[in-house]
């Protein structure tokens, strides 16, 4: 009888300080927790700091490959979209032919008709190939690609390489607005 009082005068006791266990017990995790997902914020937010300085040296290798392209190329503000498109498809081109030799030259305007001369080098291993670069570069709609010339040449190491010599065409942005403004 004696154990059946203090268990009725302790049992309550008990009950409360295992509350305030479970409570300390669930604050510490939930402490943890949140000290876990402070420290993955803060570790994103260095990553993030240096991302931008990373952005912003990108940026100023953007900048100076754009006035590089202004200087040598002559291209100026209000043909920026023509020659945009153009160099889209001299990326797409030198993506595709990546044992090509490509040369360019000078962005030149005739009429109402952005150019940009370029000539292509590529080895080939047989016909089949030959036809391939063909039909692709023929594939190109904007910018459109005019084929001035194709030669195959056998080098002195003995391998086959094709020649094509052409220009990207595009339309001139500036003769259109002007045409638009007119109309």
């Amino acid at each position: 009888m004696n154990y059946f009082r203090y268990l009725k005068k302790s049992f309550p006791s008990y009950i409360i300080s295992g509350v305030l266990f479970g409570l300390a017990l669930l604050s510490l995790v939930i402490l943890h927790r949140y000290n876990k997902y402070l420290d993955n914020t803060l570790e994103t937010m260095n990553n993030i700091n240096i991302r931008r300085d990373d952005i912003r040296k990108e940026i100023g290798e953007i900048d100076s490959l754009i006035m590089y392209f202004k200087e040598k190329f002559g291209i100026n503000s209000s043909d920026i979209a023509s020659e945009k498109t153009i160099l889209r498809g001299l990326d797409e081109l030198k993506t595709k032919f990546d044992a090509a030799s490509i040369s360019v030259t000078k962005f030149e305007e005739a009429g109402s008709e952005k150019k940009l001369p370029v000539d292509i080098k590529v080895p080939v291993k047989n016909y089949k190939m030959v036809l391939d670069y063909v039909g692709y570069i023929e594939a190109f709609r904007l910018p459109a690609y005019r084929i001035k010339n194709i030669s195959i040449t056998k080098e002195q190491a003995g391998g086959v390489v094709l020649n094509i010599q052409g220009e990207f065409v595009t339309p001139s942005i500036a003769d259109s607005q002007n045409l638009a403004a007119n109309n």
